[in-house]
């Protein structure tokens, strides 16, 4: 096994294992809630429509999309992705965010649900809510899977690592019948996020043109680069938090983090919505939180860096160059992102 499918193999299983324990703490506080019957049912649903969704695009990708295209995409995607998994750890691992809390999304979930009536048999709130809860968290996982699967020709084995988060977690789940607190969430979505990060830079670039040094081997390289730059980050913005508290001692810090809401309290929110003159502007708005959501800056600036790359390509500048701006210019945007993020929290979001 090559460094680059160790590397794929465990991105895939943790960024899985991520989602999936969100999912997890929804679906089970649904079933306490409000029966298991619509918890159940909305969960089919949801892995139903995810796996048409496989069976549809999964193909296509990987016979009709031109290569070079497909991991340009792809490495657009899991930039994004990638930048905003690690902003948030970022914000954690310093104390400048809380963590999540399965408990606390937990209880919020059951608060929340159980202000409504509570059905026997079906209940559509209850139905929606774990459809939506599940949905949301396995997209994110499909398109982790597919593009990192596509990219690198070995659909089979990011489909296994996800497959066997699955059965973990889900195993797991059904053990200690509630939330799983006890994951380190957070270390998880920082790792994950580095590997993206590193998938994205190298795929994009292959895909633009860009001929890495040491192929395959530039991929752990990166991961090395970039954990290196985040402990320094994480180190930094540790300092201003611990200033920050002891200036913010006798307040209420929690009045200060409520620019980032949980995914549990917007579905909720979602579906107290009147829906039939929305179904547009509701589609429209779910693909715009799905992937730009409070980072506009990650999407326009892994924008900036690929167009950087094609410039810097078409006029024929030394490779060289190239493969050194491009790991700079992806530090840079996490710095930005970082920046904005701190100035959002410190100003109460």
């Amino acid at each position: 096994m090559t460094s680059s499918e160790v590397v794929l193999g465990i991105a895939v299983f943790l960024a899985s294992a991520v989602e999936m324990v969100e999912a997890l703490t929804v679906v089970l506080a649904v079933g306490v809630t409000r029966g298991w019957r619509s918890s159940l049912e909305g969960v089919f649903v949801a892995l139903l429509v995810l796996a048409a969704l496989v069976l549809a695009f999964g193909p296509a990708l990987v016979q009709f999309v031109p290569l070079n295209l497909l991991r340009s995409i792809v490495g657009g995607v899991l930039l994004i992705f990638g930048l905003q998994w690690m902003r948030k750890a970022v914000l954690r691992a310093s104390g400048l965010k809380d963590k999540r809390d399965e408990d606390l999304v937990y209880a919020k979930t059951i608060a929340q649900l159980s202000a409504g009536s509570k059905f026997k048999n079906r209940d559509m709130s209850g139905f929606t809510v774990a459809f939506k809860g599940v949905f949301i968290e396995g997209l994110e996982v499909i398109i982790i899977v597919l593009t990192l699967g596509s990219s690198a020709h070995d659909l089979g084995l990011a489909i296994l690592a996800a497959l066997i988060a699955f059965a973990l977690v889900a195993a797991v789940g059904v053990i200690v019948s509630r939330q799983l607190s006890g994951v380190p969430e957070n270390a998880m979505k920082l790792m994950v996020g580095l590997m993206l990060v590193s998938f994205g830079t190298f795929w994009g670039g292959e895909g633009l043109g860009l001929r890495w040094p040491g192929s395959d081997l530039m991929i752990p390289a990166l991961v090395a680069l970039y954990g290196f730059v985040t402990f320094l980050l994480i180190r930094r913005l540790t300092r201003l938090a611990v200033a920050r508290n002891a200036i913010e001692s006798g307040r209420d810090l929690a009045s200060l983090k409520q620019h980032f809401h949980d995914k549990e309290e917007v579905l909720v929110r979602t579906v107290k919505k009147a829906m039939p003159l929305r179904l547009a502007r509701g589609f429209l708005m779910f693909w715009w939180e799905f992937f730009i959501g409070d980072t506009p800056e990650v999407f326009g600036g892994t924008l900036v860096i690929f167009g950087v790359i094609e410039f810097w390509r078409h006029w024929r500048f030394p490779n060289v160059s190239i493969v050194v701006i491009a790991p700079v210019l992806v530090i840079l945007l996490l710095n930005a992102t970082i920046v904005r993020a701190c100035r959002s929290e410190l100003a109460g979001g």
